[in-house]
């Protein structure tokens, strides 16, 4: 993507089938860009454990039935991941992802079949953002980090420039991603003064007793932006915007 002084891009966390809150951030979004005046990235996990997750889908698809937004972009997260995997029968998983199951019966009692789902889900996610600025860092952003051979098209494209950014890519341990791990936050400190190289936004909060209780963006290390603040389980929607804007559900 490409920041204008007309599109800003506006990335927004976890939505966790709370479609109340999320109706509530878009519309704050959307009094400050006008319509069709941003673009919006659903940073994933926007199902599961919340109340609602036929609502969210449908206001997601309002939104870009009615091009509230310039254009709308949807990130796998975990438990859009959890999704994919079910949605492929994969037979070591009978009795795995409870919550994600509990999604897929919601769409199901409303007449939704799974080739719908597939359609207008995990069929039109993408595992990570790159947003081009002039004359400032590009910015990157996933939900909670993006396997090696992809976090590698990255590194070579020079927009990850230093080991800092790469672990906040790959995450730690002998898991592929973050979703599983945990982000080096407390490794990325000299990630900006080294060269600048990217602002990193993750939706997925990987440590609740570190990064927990704001309700609004964190800045988790210098250039580090986490939006994942609870929701689905009483927590608001939150957002953050190229042009530095803050946005929360919950309050002004």
């Amino acid at each position: 993507l490409t920041v204008t002084d007309e599109h800003p891009v506006v990335f927004v966390g976890d939505v966790h089938s709370d479609s109340e809150r999320l109706g509530r951030l878009t519309t704050k979004i959307i009094d400050r860009y006008g319509e069709g005046g941003a673009t919006l990235v659903l940073l994933g996990d926007l199902f599961d454990r919340g109340p609602d997750p036929v609502g969210t889908l449908d206001h997601i698809r309002s939104l870009v039935k009615h091009e509230r937004f310039h254009d709308v972009i949807l990130v796998e997260g975990n438990h859009d991941f959890n999704l994919r995997r079910l949605y492929a029968d994969e037979k070591e998983l009978a009795n795995s992802f409870p919550q994600t199951r509990e999604t897929i019966d919601a769409f199901k009692a409303v007449g939704w079949d799974e080739k719908m789902l597939r359609a207008r889900t995990v069929g039109r996610m993408v595992l990570g953002v790159v947003v081009e600025r002039e004359g400032r860092a590009p910015v990157f952003a996933c939900h909670g980090g993006v396997n090696r051979t992809i976090g590698d098209m990255f590194a070579c494209d020079g927009i990850v420039q230093n080991v800092h950014a790469q672990q906040l890519i790959y995450g730690t341990g002998d898991r592929d991603t973050t979703y599983y791990g945990r982000s080096m936050y407390s490794d990325a400190d000299p990630m900006i003064s080294d060269n600048g190289a990217c602002v990193i936004v993750h939706g997925h909060r990987n440590r609740d007793t570190d990064l927990g209780g704001e309700g609004r963006p964190i800045l988790a290390a210098p250039g580090v932006v986490n939006l994942e603040q609870g929701a689905g389980t009483g927590g608001p929607v939150v957002a953050w915007s190229t042009d530095k804007a803050v946005f929360s559900s919950d309050d002004e």
